[in-house]
This record gives C-alpha cells, structure tokens and sequence, in this order.
C-alpha cells in the first residue's frame, strides 16, 4: 500500500492519495484562499498598474486626470480609483491541494470527511475532469454548498480579471506552477455536487467487490466523517478533523473506527506544545464570561466566525448562560439581540436543526418530542436571535441592528469582503464594538482601530489527544502501522506509540510517499463456479463433521479480487504426466 500526502508545504496536512489492491482512493479535497495582493508583494493587480494593458484593465491615473480641467471631475476620478484599487487588493485566489502529482484518471473513488474538505471539489469535477465515484454524509454535502454559495457571493467578481478556475492573467509571476486561480461559479457547484454520493455512518460502500468503505462519526461537525477501508481482512482507518469535546452537539467521536485497524493514518489535528494542554471547556467559559461582561457595560461583539460547526455551540453556550442570569428568551426582558449575518445564515441556522439524528443522543431525542434539537430555535421564534443576509444596502447599520448585540459574521477567512467588512469599517468608528476572534485561520488586523480580543476555540483534537485515543483503544490488538503529521509533538508521540504499542510509526510530509507493507498470513479467494463443480468433498478422517477436497487451480485478479479459476496452460496441464 501507497499513502501520499497531497498537500503543500507550510499548510495542514489534510488530503492524501492510497493506493492499495489496485484501487487509487483520493482522501478530501479541500480549498486554501489567499489575497493575491499578499502573493504579488506590494504591487497593484497589472489591470490597475499597467498603462500598456488592455481595453479592459484602468490606464494610470495621472493620465486621466490630465485630460480634465474640472477639479469636481478629478475628485470623482480619484474617488473611483481609490475605490477600484482598494477592491483588487482585496481580492482573494484559491487553490487544492497539489494535484499536478495525480492523474486523476486513475482516481477510482474519492471520499469526504467534513464540509470543509470538499471545497476544491468543483476544481477537481469541472475544471480538472474527475469522473469517478465521490462519497460524503448528507450534512457535509448540504454545508459545504451553503459555504461554496458564501464564498461565491464574496468573491465571485474575481472574474472580472479572469475567467473562473484560470490559473493564468492577472496572476504574479510564479503564481501557476503553486496552483492559484480564480473561484468557481455557481454552476460548477451544482453540477459537482450533484455527483456526489450521500452516504450515512456505518453504511457499508462497495468498490469493486475488493474494497468496502464505512463511515463513522468523527464528532467535529455534523456530518463529519472518519473512513475505514477493509480488503482481504485489512482495515486501513483514515482519520481527519476529529472532535471529543464534551457537551457539543455532534454525534460524539465513534473510535470503534480504528478498533483492530492494521494501519491508521491521522491527519488534520490542532497543534499543541507538549505540556502545554489547552483547556476546551475554559475556553468556552472565557467566551461566555465576555458576553456577559459586554451586556453588562452595554457593549456589541463582533465574531467573525462560520455559520457552521462551533456556531451552534456557542449559540447554545450564551442560550444556557443567559439564561441562567435570569434572562428570558425576550429582548423586553434585557436578553441581548443576536445576529447571525452571511448570504446563508437563515439557511445554515435552518437546516442545522432538522439533522438531529446526526447529533448526540440528547439532542437526537428531541425529534421525537416535537422539539427542535438546538435550543437556539427558541431565539429564533422570540426574535432575539436574527439572521440577516447582508448589511451593505442599509443605510445605516447603526440603527439596522439594536444594541446591545452580538454579532456572528463570516466570511473569517477574508475580512474585506461580505457582511464582516462593514462591520469591521463602522465598529472602528465606534469604540462600543469588541471584536473577539475565535477562528484559528483569522487574518490579522493591523489596519482595524476596533479593540480586539483573541480566544481561540478550536475543537479539534490534538495529536496527542489522538495518540491517547488510539493507545486507550488498541493495546489488545495494536495496529501495524500508525501514519501522523510532522509537528512539534510528532517525536513525542512516535517514542510513546512505539513502546506501548510496539507499532512501526510512521511520520509524513508533503509530497512523500510511503510505502507501507502489511503482512498477510493469509488471502481470501474466490473459486469459480467452473472449478467447484469438479470439487469432491470428502470426510476428514479426524473429524466427520469437516470435509475436505484437494484443488488444483490458477490464481487470477478479476475485477479486484483474487479469483482460482482451472488451469488452462499447455505446462499445467502436463505437468504430471512424467
């Protein structure tokens, strides 16, 4: 077997390629974005720069100002200027993981773990002609069309440079060897979804009758997914972005998928300096404590977060805590007003709450009381808590949105775009406003006067989490092989797995492949319908409830699987003859 790393260097390791019974298997396919003013350094976008451009692209402004004498005409030209060239360096380019090391017509199958890891997916269906089986849980596939639609709606005038999924134009120099290019449209988000399979947890998925797929509950979102892969009395657990944070919403993380596994790969785990544990729950209880100190003082906050994942806990959080300082479900009655702002937070927010059996048990529950699973449905109906698509055609957010409030704002990733970037631009002119960061891929903003405060809640599980889960789950049969991400812990989690497991550890990095072979005392086979009908059985002289029968056969892979099938060569068929 053949595990690779797809990812560049300097990023989360995330999405791998496995090749095994002559199966090729891409493991997610997410998306990584960046502001193309950070790839070209300090210079403008050539379309704003270059006077020797096309039609299509600004002449330099000296130039124009040159042909007028109307000082009023100049200022307009200024302004508009200013205003194009704030918008191109705000603009962002995406890319997937390196695949210029694939040939996707060998891929057979690719498989999802969460909403976040199928954002390159239309990249790879219409732009790079994948045409293979795809495979993820509903919920993952319902998010991650919300967050592509989000991404769209912030970015989708990157077209104006060039067309979507071009890797050429505009782009600085270097730009198209590393993968940059502009987003997706709409229809490639339709038509690449559309080819995605909907699977369940613990639904069984076959390939090729050599190869059977199951997911189970990773417990970071709903709908994430860890995958097993079992051939020939193998099991390979491929483990991505896992959760086993008390008191979420998600159906908790299931480790029955690496119980007896021969080789686990683990990937995408938060970073943590040994001896340095990071608290989850007091995370949450600091987030808390600030929403309260903020209604106190009669102050708004601002996140810049997803409409996903830690959303609806922290929804939750604040429900229960307010709660609990005597605070009804009424903004007559001093509960602070929410708001969720993003082009699909009303959908988010909505279709949250009809997945309870994706949920714990104590959420699950709640579909059979006619009760919503989150309790932030009750927000919803007393219209404390709002969703609202966007703030940019009101005339004045001020008085859109009461105070005191909190404010839940995506995108995070890119904080010059969308419902986030007025709220940034009218918070810095209104120091009642606290922004608190809780996303770990937060941009910095040193250009923001708005008061900051950073607590990063990031429910992912550590290496060193995952090492303890694997270690509590596996020492009556230890795995092979345990595959983990170079890190600053990797060391010590190699020393520890190894002594207490005896396993062979195996480190990646980016681009390396491993080669990782698995012993195998015995293979099953398939006896063709041909051969069998010659078969004898006969009583085994020790025992007359077995019967046995000598066979003489080929061994030949049909359709990926190990098939005995009568000898048919000229030398077999005389070899015992003399």
């Amino acid at each position: 077997m053949k595990i690779q790393c797809l990812d560049f260097a300097n990023g989360s390791s995330k999405t791998f390629l496995l090749r095994t019974h002559q199966n090729t298997i891409l493991f997610n396919c997410p998306l990584e974005s960046r502001l193309l003013e950070e790839l070209r350094g300090s210079s403008r976008p050539p379309s704003l720069s270059q006077s020797s451009s096309s039609s299509r692209q600004a002449p330099v402004l000296g130039s124009i100002l040159s042909t007028f004498t109307n000082a009023h005409s100049k200022r307009l030209l200024d302004m508009e200027y200013t205003a194009a060239q704030s918008q191109a360096e705000s603009i962002s380019v995406f890319r997937t993981a390196n695949l210029d090391l694939v040939d996707i017509s060998n891929i057979d199958v690719v498989i999802i773990a969460n909403s976040d890891m199928m954002l390159g997916l239309p990249f790879l269906t219409e732009y790079l002609g994948y045409k293979g089986r795809i495979y993820a849980t509903a919920p993952s596939i319902e998010f991650a069309r919300q967050r592509m639609e989000e991404l769209i709606a912030y970015h989708g005038t990157s077209g104006t440079y060039t067309q979507p999924g071009s890797s050429i134009g505009s782009m600085p120099t270097g730009t198209v060897a590393e993968g940059w290019r502009f987003l997706y449209t709409m229809n490639n988000v339709r038509a690449c979804l559309d080819k995605v399979q909907s699977v369940g947890y613990l639904q069984e998925i076959s390939l090729f009758s050599a190869l059977k797929f199951t997911a189970h509950s990773s417990g970071y979102a709903l709908g994430a997914a860890n995958w097993v892969l079992e051939a020939s009395e193998r099991k390979i657990a491929l483990l991505s972005t896992s959760s086993a944070v008390p008191d979420r919403h998600p159906q908790p993380f299931d480790p029955s998928a690496f119980n007896n596994a021969n080789v686990i790969l683990v990937s995408d785990t938060r970073s943590e300096i040994p001896g340095d544990r990071v608290d989850l729950l007091h995370i949450r209880e600091r987030i808390k404590a600030r929403a309260g100190s903020a209604l106190h003082t009669r102050q708004n906050l601002l996140f810049p977060i997803s409409t996903t994942r830690a959303l609806f806990d922290i929804l939750e959080d604040l429900r229960i805590y307010f709660s609990a300082m005597g605070l009804e479900a009424s903004t007559d009655a001093g509960f602070p007003h929410i708001y969720v702002l993003s082009p699909v937070s009303k959908m988010s927010l909505e279709y949250a709450n009809i997945c309870g059996e994706w949920m714990t048990p104590d959420h699950h529950v709640n579909l059979y009381e006619a009760v919503a699973p989150l309790g932030y449905a009750k927000l919803v109906k007393s219209g404390v808590l709002k969703a609202i698509k966007s703030v940019a055609s009101t005339p004045n957010v001020k008085y859109d949105l009461e105070e005191p409030c909190i404010m839940f704002a995506g995108d995070y990733t890119c904080l010059a775009r969308g419902p986030i970037a007025s709220l940034l631009r009218n918070g810095s002119k209104n120091s009642n406003t606290l922004c608190v960061i809780t996303e770990k891929d937060t941009p910095t903003l040193s250009d923001i006067a708005m008061p900051m405060e950073t607590i990063i809640y990031d429910p992912r599980m550590s290496l060193l989490d995952m090492a303890s889960s694997i270690i509590t789950h596996n020492q009556a049969i230890p795995p092979q092989h345990i595959i983990i991400p170079s890190a600053l812990e990797s060391m010590e989690v190699k020393k520890e797995l190894e002594q207490i497991l005896g396993s062979h550890i195996h480190v990646y990095s980016p681009g390396e492949i491993l080669n990782i072979e698995l012993d195998r005392p015995w293979e099953k086979l398939m006896i063709t319908e041909e051969l069998s009908s010659d078969i004898c059985l006969e009583p085994f002289p020790l025992n007359n409830s077995i019967a046995c029968a000598g066979v003489m056969g080929e061994v030949v892979l049909f359709n990926n699987r190990l098939e005995l099938r009568p000898v048919t060569s000229y030398f077999d068929q005389n070899f015992g003859r003399e």
